[in-house]
């Protein structure tokens, strides 16, 4: 399913690289269609002293390696992208294009969407994660709507963002966390008519029970997302 196209790569503020046309409008389509969002659950962190605030929607299919429930009741247009995200070919364009070694590090794959309200607030992502890659999948997302991966020089909301990457289907965007790696997503607002739809695959360099044992205690919000 997966083009492996090349990738681009931004260095400033911080390291991004970028590639286009994945998936085609066609396939992109079809995968937002059938999302596997049963089992997704609402995510919030709140706490305004807390360096990251969000609202959205998370089902997992991968976890430190290992394939979800959620993962064995896909359509056969997710299983194959699934499929082809786990793949050595995908993992050869993945390494070669990043510069990074990320074979054997505990992997995560999850399915995000985000409805009107959801957000993700400035921050830099957890020093612990080697890698976070974003798969986007809406193919006619509406101008002006949020939803938009801002990147910024600073923690400070009030800056404006030095750029703003809209969530094209088929674009794959990628950055390791660092001092800089300032970013966040804008409030979605679409008046209801579309999800912001993405796969994210997180490579961390500890398993899933080390990095949560040593988590600080935060205010989280669960519950069921109807579709």
């Amino acid at each position: 399913m997966l083009t492996t196209t090349a990738i681009d790569h931004v260095e400033e503020p911080f390291t991004i690289h970028l590639a286009h046309g994945l998936l085609t409008p066609q396939q992109a389509d079809a995968l937002y269609a059938t999302a596997p969002l049963l089992n997704a659950e609402q995510i919030a962190q709140v706490d305004p002293n807390h360096e990251k605030q969000y609202r959205m929607n998370l089902v997992y299919l991968v976890r430190d390696g290992e394939s979800s429930d959620a993962a064995t009741a896909l359509s056969p247009e997710w299983a194959e992208l699934l499929r082809d995200l786990r793949s050595e070919q995908f993992m050869d364009w993945l390494e070669a294009g990043t510069g990074l070694q990320l074979r054997g590090l505990p992997l995560d794959i999850g399915v995000y969407t985000h409805v009107d309200g959801d957000f993700i607030s400035c921050h830099k992502d957890k020093p612990n994660k080697a890698i976070t890659a974003i798969l986007y999948l809406n193919s006619d997302w509406p101008a002006g709507s949020g939803g938009e991966y801002e990147v910024r020089v600073s923690g400070d909301p009030s800056v404006e963002p030095v750029r703003r990457i809209a969530p094209r289907a088929g674009q794959f965007l990628a950055f390791p966390p660092g001092d800089q790696s300032w970013h966040s997503v804008s409030r979605v607002d679409t008046g209801g008519a579309v999800i912001r739809l993405t796969v994210q695959l997180e490579f961390w360099f500890e398993d899933w029970q080390t990095r949560y044992r040593r988590r600080p205690a935060e205010t989280e919000i669960t519950s069921k997302v109807v579709n």
